[in-house]
């Protein structure tokens, strides 16, 4: 914004990001092993200085750390995770629900799932790298 570099809130990211979205994984469905952030932090080996930045500024987009999980050097597929939309509510909270076909922002941009890709005859796959799309 105006050149400057800043952190965004949640409504900022809502507005400037065309909306708030996020996978969602059946964890007893994962293939990998799934830890909580109070078991995350300690085994990232992550500096002390850099885990309390991410704290602060989860802080500050209202995020919970106690919400958080990850893998350890394991790649996570999300040919298989539900796509959710959220919506902030007059009291703040986000209420989040899954996307249902194709989302359209501004008639030029199209984001869709890949369970809709492929309904629509597409031959998608994606790694966490690289997306190759056939007919």
């Amino acid at each position: 914004m105006s050149g400057q570099s800043s952190l965004m809130t949640l409504a900022q990211m809502a507005k400037y990001g065309d909306g708030l979205y996020r996978f969602v994984f059946d964890s007893e469905q994962m293939p990998v092993d799934i830890y909580p952030w109070a078991i995350l932090k300690p085994r990232s080996k992550a500096k002390p200085k850099i885990t309390k930045r991410l704290i602060e500024r989860a802080k500050l987009a209202n995020a919970n750390p106690n919400e958080w999980f990850g893998t350890l050097d394991q790649p996570i597929s999300i040919a298989n995770a539900v796509l959710e939309v959220g919506e902030i509510k007059h009291n703040g909270e986000i209420e989040w629900s899954a996307v249902h076909g194709p989302i359209n922002i501004d008639s030029h941009v199209l984001q869709v799932t890949l369970t809709d890709l492929k309904r629509a005859g597409l031959g998608v796959e994606c790694s966490n790298q690289t997306w190759a799309v056939g007919q």
